[in-house]
């Protein structure tokens, strides 16, 4: 079996159609989309548990949500949301 390379592939996008570039194109955002929309659920999911273990506490006070803060151990993550470029508008 051949291992193909992403130069390869960039290679190949090249010598394509733009009709067959912007059928790529959607099909990669709609895989983009449905890989977001996994993390998500995958986060939706785990929230459930800890809200389900007792982990999670709500306030709309904002000196009680401070405190909660200052207690935990919360750590700020970033996640992008996919790994592609941001997109150009043309």
């Amino acid at each position: 079996m051949q291992t193909i390379t992403f130069n390869d592939v960039v290679e190949a996008i090249k010598d394509i159609s733009t009709n067959e570039k912007q059928e790529n194109q959607q099909l990669l955002n709609q895989y983009i989309r449905e890989k977001r929309r996994d993390q998500i659920y995958h986060n939706f999911k785990l929230a459930q548990v800890e809200h389900q273990k007792g982990e999670v506490k709500f306030s709309d006070h904002i000196s009680e949500m401070r405190q909660l803060i200052e207690e935990s151990s919360w750590k700020l993550v970033l996640v992008p949301l996919s790994n592609a470029p941001p997109q150009k508008n043309i």
